[in-house]
């Protein structure tokens, strides 16, 4: 006799069966109710799923509550599923309406009255998942950084107008948070600016006299400079503040103190001369890329936590197993998100991570230690001149990074010097067709005279988004590098950047002696691509299906290779693989 299925295990099946069906609302709520009861990996892994895929229109309470735990724990990256929280947080009635009534004003500025009317101010700044999103992710949605630019103008316009509610100081400290965390890329009014320094130079004084500060000062400061920049900032450490404002200043002083002692702790493993890698250097020390704030808890494969799947693209196909004592390089690293991810997900590998930038590397060594990931060193280094380092690797990867080089394919060729017998590497090489947009933008640039410096990045943003243009550039809008000042400029400004066909990735795995192990694919692309071509034997497939969907690699062909023959099978739903491609 069958037993009857508890209500745990029939809610998780009745949710996979709605996913399955492409019900992702329901999935959603249905996991949520199942997360209620006891938060499995099953569970998690299948919420984050149906509410990255779920069109979110009208929200019960239980999704809104999971979505703040999945950000908060986190259960994904919180990029990955920042569009769906901008969605739900969208769903409420009074807030859409703060959203649209921004989007139809701009670029005029609304006061606070007009902005949030009668009940919506205090909905807007009670909502914690959008004060949860604000804190831990770029928010890379047009319609949301017109209302927050707006909200943030509201709320220095009122700076000085007396005692500010609890939950209008957290919404403060969480804008300036987001602030910190997009590089200050919100466009600022002439008049704005005046205002904001003379609240700033306030400030200041009132720190240099010891003066007791109002929460909310400091919150709007903040918003619209880095409290590290502000003399005497370090003051506010030695006085006693409740949350929010001991995390405001965790984020904008201790943490970055923290970077700066840690600079000196860097192994430097190769000498920096050559004229493009200095030039590369000199970007990434200004902006270091990405800006991360949290990844989840990452293991190997096999331990029942649905980060292992989820971070499929991480691993190699074959029969690697994940428990050895691997020797791993991450070939430019930068600010780290990748090497500790590694790290984890390889608890007994060795990781060497390296990159140009000691600002990146220093948050990197920050962010391990903060997580307590033991078996990564960052160091840095030249990639051109791993070779001389005197060790080999069972797995390198180099994604975003051969691309900036001054000769990419001299650069993969050092990498593959030093790859082991059997050994995987995963590359990410800019598309050609998939970089349409950004090529015409970057002559739209150079066309008007803009310079990489973050005023003329931000202005160029709003001129590319202005009504007159904001059709021609649109698909700008998509990329979530355009969303932070220092990965727009990696987007559009960066010193040195190279792109690559097809044909390309083809002549040159051939010339290197590796073999294609499959083009690592979302999940709906590897869907589209199974629908539209039946065999994966042809390499023209693949030029065909870019061609036709050419968001297909996302601007960014990933892919893995092997060093000899030796493959063995790959993962379908993270990789389509087509063993003729080389």
């Amino acid at each position: 006799m069958q037993a009857t299925p508890g209500p745990l295990e029939a809610l998780v099946k009745l949710a996979g069966a709605l996913l399955a069906s492409g019900r992702a609302d329901e999935a959603a709520a249905s996991y949520a109710r199942a997360l209620r009861i006891e938060e499995t990996a099953e569970s998690i892994d299948g919420f984050v799923r149906s509410l990255t895929g779920a069109e979110l229109r009208v929200v019960d309470s239980g999704v809104r509550e999971m979505a703040i735990r999945a950000l908060a724990t986190p259960w994904a990256r919180p990029a990955d599923i920042a569009a769906a929280c901008i969605r739900i947080v969208a769903s409420d009635v009074e807030t859409r309406a703060c959203v649209d009534r921004a989007w139809n004003a701009w670029p005029a500025r609304l006061a606070g009255r007009d902005l949030w009317p009668d009940r919506a101010r205090d909905i807007v700044f009670g909502d914690v998942l959008l004060r949860t999103l604000l804190e831990s992710t770029p928010v890379c949605d047009l319609n949301m950084e017109r209302f927050l630019t707006m909200t943030r103008h509201a709320l220095l316009e009122d700076a000085d107008f007396g005692a500010k509610s609890v939950c209008e100081v957290a919404f403060g400290c969480a804008l300036a948070r987001q602030c910190f965390i997009n590089d200050y890329v919100f466009s600022c009014t002439e008049r704005e600016t005046e205002r904001a320094q003379a609240i700033r130079d306030r400030l200041v004084a009132s720190l240099s006299r010891g003066d007791a500060l109002s929460p909310m000062t400091i919150a709007v400061v903040a918003a619209y400079f880095p409290l590290l920049s502000v003399p005497h900032a370090e003051a506010l450490l030695s006085r006693a503040w409740g949350e929010p404002i001991a995390g405001l200043l965790t984020q904008q002083l201790r943490e970055p103190a923290d970077e700066r002692n840690a600079r000196g702790g860097i192994p430097r493993l190769t000498s920096i001369d050559d004229d493009v890698s200095l030039r590369v250097r000199h970007q990434y020390e200004e902006h270091p890329y990405p800006k991360w704030v949290k990844v989840p808890r990452v293991v190997a494969a096999g331990s029942g936590n649905p980060n292992a799947d989820v971070h499929g693209s991480l691993r190699p196909g074959g029969r690697l197993d994940q428990t050895e004592a691997l020797d791993i390089l991450v070939a430019g690293c930068g600010t780290g998100r990748e090497s500790i991810e590694v790290g984890q997900l390889f608890p007994r590998a060795r990781v060497l991570a390296v990159d140009l930038s000691l600002t990146s590397l220093a948050y990197a060594a920050r962010k391990a230690e903060e997580l307590r990931v033991g078996n990564v060193v960052h160091a840095q280094a030249d990639i051109n001149k791993v070779g001389c380092l005197g060790k080999r690797f069972d797995i390198i990867y180099s994604v975003g990074v051969l691309h900036h080089l001054a000769d990419p394919v001299s650069g993969w060729r050092s990498l593959r010097s030093v790859l082991k017998p059997g050994g995987h590497m995963l590359v990410g090489l800019y598309s050609e067709r998939g970089r349409r947009d950004v090529v015409a933008a970057k002559a739209f640039i150079a066309e008007r005279g803009y310079t990489s410096a973050p005023a003329d990045i931000r202005r160029c943003r709003q001129e590319l988004m202005s009504v007159e243009r904001g059709a021609r550039f649109s698909s700008l809008a998509r990329r979530a590098d355009f969303y932070v000042t220092g990965e727009c400029r990696d987007l559009l400004f960066h010193v040195q950047e190279h792109r690559f066909t097809l044909r390309d990735l083809r002549e040159h795995i051939c010339a290197l002696g590796l073999r294609f192990d499959g083009f690592v694919l979302s999940d709906p692309m590897a869907i589209r691509y199974a629908e539209n071509h039946a065999g994966l034997a042809d390499p023209e497939d693949w030029d065909r299906f870019e061609s036709r969907f050419p968001d297909a690699f996302a601007g960014m062909y990933l892919f893995w290779v092997q060093e000899g023959r030796a493959r063995g099978p790959a993962d379908p739903r993270e990789r389509q693989s087509n063993p003729d491609f080389a």
